[in-house]
């Protein structure tokens, strides 16, 4: 399991679990973290929004922006 912490906000996950857990309370995510050639990949929007964070994608030039 992997725990993330931003202000208040805590965030567990574990590799292959679609079920994340924010502040103790179980959440649904549509993507799994995954380990990849010895790397971790979390599903980033999920893991920003629930840390309060806005996450806007422009399609045009493929870039994603994050506010708070």
């Amino acid at each position: 399991a992997t725990t993330l912490s931003y202000g208040s906000t805590n965030i567990s996950l574990t590799v292959s679990s679609n079920v994340i857990v924010v502040n103790g309370v179980s959440k649904q995510s549509d993507t799994a973290p995954q380990i990849v050639n010895g790397r971790t990949y979390m599903p980033l929007r999920f893991l920003l929004e629930n840390l309060g964070l806005k996450v806007d994608w422009n399609s045009q030039s493929q870039t994603i922006t994050i506010t708070p």
